[in-house]
């Protein structure tokens, strides 16, 4: 999806992209390629700290990015590796919640953070 959203910019704003060097980019992007990167944009434009992209010596949007960056986690790891990186639980809806912090989610948590 960067490399059909750099061609866009180069075509769209000429005037404002002197050079676009694109490595790779496919023919097509799948319905749910594109519903992912909307929900991305969407993460980060909500960000009150976004000012419709005009943040410049303010405060940047670091939480609609770190919302867009767990969102691409979803995107390029397969189901299975997600399986084989959080333990299953025993029993989760009878365990107090403090346990629940050392447990998946926790483990989650710092799966998306890393």
């Amino acid at each position: 999806m960067g490399g059909a959203r750099a061609l866009e910019w180069a075509v769209s704003y000429p005037e404002r992209v002197r050079r676009c060097g694109v490595i790779s980019i496919g023919a097509s992007s799948t319905a749910e390629q594109i519903a992912f990167a909307q929900t991305q944009t969407l993460a980060i434009r909500q960000d009150v700290n976004f000012k419709g992209g005009d943040y410049y010596g303010g405060p940047e949007p670091t939480a609609g990015l770190a919302l867009a960056r767990r969102i691409a986690h979803f995107t390029y790891r397969s189901a299975e590796e997600l399986d084989g990186l959080v333990p299953e639980p025993e029993d989760t809806l009878a365990a107090p919640r403090a346990a629940q912090q050392t447990g998946p989610l926790s483990a989650v948590e710092k799966l998306l953070e890393s």
